[in-house]
């Protein structure tokens, strides 16, 4: 959730697998709007590269897109360069991320009509494996936001933020929650991953989703998503 049009109430977003971003603005009471489609300042669709072209049914790329190549599948709202509005932090199909910038308002945003990679020591961060799913909090409660990320392969990475307010700085990646090891109790693949005091204790803990397809007793494949607790026992 997130505030995206400064109006004090919180908003939904996500990232979807057809390469765009959606957002289901707070009405109160626990009520969202229906999802409309993000946009940039030119009013085009907020996307990193391909798309979903439903009406054709193929992928194209988005008009002048500086990464054609890439799916954006995700997001998280940061304010990262400290001027009072929320920037994006996009996740792609490929692994990566990218900054697409907010050039407006708390009030009125206008994001940036291309991304901009996010790199460490000039190489483009990489959540390891595909589906990069991003999320940020204080992980280490140094008053800055870090980057938590899911993956294909189940685990979940955290990049502590090096850097000063406004201009973030990542270091090398910690693994947080181990890669899948694809037994039936365990947690599955394509990580999705959201920090928050889960048992009150003034620890930050991950709530973890996956995604499994395993037999039935009759051979037939069955998938289910589950989300599992990570409980954190050391302090900040």
């Amino acid at each position: 959730m997130a505030d995206f049009d400064g109006d004090g109430r919180d908003d939904l977003y996500t990232g979807c697998f057809d390469g765009g971003m959606y957002v289901l603005a707070g009405q109160g009471a626990g009520k969202f709007a229906p999802p409309t489609a993000m946009v940039d300042k030119s009013g085009s669709p907020l996307r990193l590269g391909q798309f979903w072209h439903h009406e054709e049914s193929h992928w194209s790329a988005a008009a002048g897109a500086k990464f054609p190549a890439e799916i954006g599948i995700a997001g998280a709202a940061v304010d990262w360069d400290a001027d009072g509005d929320l920037d994006l932090i996009l996740g792609s199909y490929a692994g990566n991320f990218y900054l697409r910038s907010n050039l407006g308002s708390a009030k009125s945003p206008a994001f940036a009509t291309d991304s901009t990679p996010i790199e460490v020591a000039g190489v483009l961060l990489s959540a390891g494996g595909p589906h990069a799913m991003p999320t940020v909090a204080d992980w280490d409660g140094d008053g800055r936001f870090d980057l938590l990320s899911g993956c294909d392969d189940g685990a979940v990475r955290l990049w502590l933020n090096l850097g000063a307010p406004g201009t973030p700085k990542f270091g090398a990646p910690t693994v947080l929650v181990e890669p899948s090891n694809k037994a039936s109790d365990a947690p599955g693949l394509r990580s999705q991953v959201a920090v928050c005091d889960f048992d009150a204790d003034g620890r930050p803990d991950l709530l973890v989703g996956d995604y499994r397809v395993q037999k039935d007793a009759a051979g037939k494949n069955v998938s289910h998503g589950y989300v599992w607790w990570y409980r954190r026992l050391t302090a900040p």
